[in-house]
């Protein structure tokens, strides 16, 4: 049995359509922002 612990931090990054030339904050629930699809799912 190990003694460490394990963490995982995940940093997820949106961008906006550069034909915008600004990004664009997401505020509300998840629902409103696309999946992203993820080869282990």
């Amino acid at each position: 049995m190990s003694d460490s612990s394990a963490t995982l931090v995940v940093f997820e990054r949106r961008y906006a359509s550069l034909v915008d030339h600004h990004t664009k904050q997401i505020v509300g629930s998840t629902d409103k922002q696309p999946l992203l699809e993820t080869p282990s799912e």
